[in-house]
């Protein structure tokens, strides 16, 4: 035989068919092999990802509600220093002052006849005198008034 027909591409043919038979036979175990192990990896790379998300969203949440919780304290803070920015006991010594400049200010109230009644009686029903006004209208200066007769 010459070494040119060994070359032929039936030759070849017929050559790798009967080599390739048990070789495609021991590879496709390998190929199914590596298939299912990129399925895997896969699915594990997934699971990562959703746990990370997991913790992401858990993270977030907590910063949420830490952030929501700091936001209901300054709120909190911020009315409780709005109600008690108003100093009573410089008020308080401010009407003093100015009921002992004009001491008969503030009699015109006791001629109320409930008001009357409340501070006569030793056993007053409510031992409470409800007085509201707008700011300015003279509250303290009332209760310094009540508060020496």
């Amino acid at each position: 035989m010459q070494p040119r027909a060994l070359l032929t591409i039936p030759a070849w043919k017929k050559l790798l068919k009967s080599t390739w038979k048990h070789f495609d036979a021991n590879f496709r175990q390998i190929l199914n092999s590596l298939s299912r192990h990129q399925r895997l990896i896969e699915n594990q790379g997934q699971l990562l990802h959703f746990a990370q998300y997991q913790a992401d969203r858990l993270r977030a949440i907590r910063e949420f509600e830490r952030s929501e919780q700091d936001d209901k304290r300054s709120m909190v803070q911020a009315t409780l220093q709005w109600l008690c920015s108003t100093h009573n006991t410089l008020e308080f010594d401010k009407a003093v002052e100015a009921r002992q400049e004009s001491p008969a200010d503030g009699s015109w109230i006791l001629q109320n006849q409930k008001v009357g009644n409340w501070m006569m009686d030793e056993l007053p029903k409510s031992s409470i005198l409800w007085m509201h006004g707008i700011p300015g209208a003279g509250m303290i200066f009332q209760n310094d008034s009540f508060s020496n007769r």
